[in-house]
């Protein structure tokens, strides 16, 4: 302790080995007042205590201190990480309280790592690359003495920088859960640009095929030059009065050689747009994007140019007439004429390379995310195995009778599932403890093949029916397993079982064993595998069985502001 008389001022230090944060709660709600948030995990103390105090201001040997009271010290973390406290408190700006982690939450953050589902390779990256710069939790309060704050967090992993800041925590597994599902989304990010790179490269190559189509359309006349006697007023009545070249012949020669490229060009563009967009959209910013699928854009525009250059070169009107000047006018014309509609293709192409740089897909709402009674049923002899039906996603199996076997996840690094592997169970309408099983890309529920009592039949779909018990199931739950039943069919009593990898589901009598035990994951929407957009669909409404459409048929079903209806059977005209 310093006492300055002639000063006025009074210095307090104070130094202890250890306190439990118990204690230094009780100094924060009882000492000061406050209201103080619950982030303090059980079974932490502080260690290297120091307190500082001075009321107004002084000095202890070379020590300064300033007005108020302050405390600092090292925090021990559930026995594994460290963190250093400083807290501070005056009587005019408030209260603070600062804890910064030191470098064992990385040690932490690691064996938590290694325990994800990440792909090996972006483990071993991680592993190997992640830099935690900063993790850093700050309590304030003015002088309403509540006590409010946040955790911020920065650490760098596949070469991109993170910042993000938490609800305030001292709890280190909430603090490594919380970057580790930042780096869990960055992965499936840089999963996506991959898919990305993929899919405009294969999207380019076909589009440059559908821009060859619309030069093939007009090559068979690129080349020929007009026939004088056709354009002769003395020998064609037709150009007798007025400049018929210049007001019909140019246009419609402009006309035959432009707008199969210009039809064909937009085609092109708008097909790779739409192949790309979906993955696209997930990137984050212009220069990342640009940077994916750039140099794929740049080779289709090449060939779109070429083709538009071998039209405009056409000298179809050299046949026209015998004078060179106006020969040389129609010349002109022609190729203004082909510029003007090259223009409005580019315009075209612009605006969907813009929406390409900028469009985003607003995420699923979790209230729309989450899927009711529908699930991925893993096997939990190999839980690597999930009931599959052959095929994938929209083009998977569904004819009658098709076998339902296991199979490894879709979609790779992804994790991104076809329609198929979405299962749902349809509570019947009376007997609600038994259900209809049902794949989403299927009319058809679950059914058992042959004689219904016989064990080792084959689980098969089938048409839905309410007069076949064969095609209800129940679930009965394991003992001590969490989300994980038996799949009991009502008919026979016998369980369905997996007998590996492809190989058809059968009902068994119950053994209890691994194969006869079904882990239900929750699936959600944005676990599906975005839909192929070469393909045309019918929606079908699941409750009227009616498919869209609009009154009519065929083009005069085409009108502006046309109602949308059900129809009652077959597919749309």
């Amino acid at each position: 302790m310093s006492i300055s008389p002639a000063n006025g001022q009074i210095a307090l230090e104070a130094n202890r080995n250890k306190m439990t944060m118990n204690d230094f709660s009780s100094i924060l709600r009882d000492g000061f007042g406050l209201s103080v948030p619950d982030v303090f995990p059980n079974n932490v103390y502080v260690k290297d205590v120091k307190i500082l105090y001075s009321p107004n201001g002084g000095e202890i040997g070379e020590v300064e201190i300033e007005q108020g009271f302050a405390m600092k010290g090292r925090a021990n973390l559930l026995g594994a990480v460290e963190a250093e406290i400083d807290y501070f408190a005056n009587w005019e700006d408030g209260f603070y309280l600062d804890y910064r982690f030191d470098a064992d939450l990385k040690d932490a953050l690691m064996k938590e790592i290694k325990k994800t589902n990440l792909p090996q390779a972006a483990t071993e990256k991680v592993l190997s690359k992640l830099q935690l710069r900063k993790v850093h939790t700050r309590l304030e309060a003015g002088m309403d003495l509540k006590m409010s704050g946040e955790t911020h967090v920065k650490f760098e992993v596949f070469g991109n920088s993170h910042d993000f800041k938490i609800e305030a925590s001292l709890d280190p597994e909430h603090i490594v859960n919380s970057i580790i599902d930042k780096i869990k989304e960055q992965s499936k990010i840089m999963q996506v640009a991959e898919d990305v790179v993929k899919i405009a490269g294969s999207a380019a190559t076909a589009s440059i095929k559908t821009v060859e189509k619309g030069w093939a359309e007009v090559s068979k006349r690129a080349g020929d030059v007009a026939e004088y006697r056709h354009h002769n007023p003395l020998l064609n009545g037709d150009h007798r009065s007025g400049d018929r070249c210049k007001t019909h012949c140019v246009p419609n020669r402009a006309k035959k050689m432009g707008n199969p490229v210009y039809e064909k060009s937009n085609a092109a563009v708008k097909d790779f747009y739409n192949k790309v967009i979906p993955k696209l959209a997930l990137i984050e910013g212009s220069h990342k994007r640009k940077e994916l699928i750039w140099d794929d854009w740049k080779r289709l525009v090449n060939s779109i140019n070429k083709n538009w250059k071998k039209v405009r070169d056409d000298q179809y009107y050299w046949g026209y007439d015998k004078d060179q000047g106006d020969v040389e006018r129609y010349g002109r014309q022609y190729r203004s004429l082909i510029d003007a509609k090259k223009a409005e293709h580019k315009k075209y192409r612009l605006k969907l390379w813009n929406e390409m740089m900028t469009k985003s897909f607003e995420p699923i709402s979790p209230e729309y995310n989450k899927l009711t009674d529908i699930y991925f049923l893993k096997n939990m002899a190999n839980e690597d195995y999930y009931i599959d039906i052959s095929g994938y996603h929209f083009t998977a199996h569904r004819d009658k009778k098709t076998p339902v076997s296991v199979y490894p996840k879709d979609g790779g690094e992804s994790g991104l599932q076809g329609i198929d592997r979405f299962i749902k169970f349809i509570p019947h309408p009376s007997t609600k403890e038994y259900f209809y099983i049902q794949p989403q890309h299927s009319d058809y529920v679950f059914d058992v093949k042959g004689d219904n009592n016989t064990p080792g039949n084959e689980i098969i779909i089938y048409p839905k029916s309410d007069k076949r018990e064969v095609q209800l199931f129940k679930k009965i739950p394991v003992p001590g397993k969490r989300n994980t039943y038996y799949i009991q069919n009502k008919e026979s009593g016998f369980l369905v079982t997996s007998n590996g990898k492809s190989k058809p589901l059968t009902q068994e009598k119950k053994t209890r064993a691994k194969n006869q035990q079904w882990y239900f994951e929750s699936a959600r929407a944005t676990d599906m595998a975005p839909v192929i957009t070469d393909f045309t669909f019918a929606l079908r409404n699941v409750e009227a069985n009616r498919h869209l459409d609009l009154p009519g048929s065929r083009d005069h079903a085409r009108k502006k502001d046309a109602h949308t209806q059900l129809l009652e059977y077959g597919l749309p005209s």
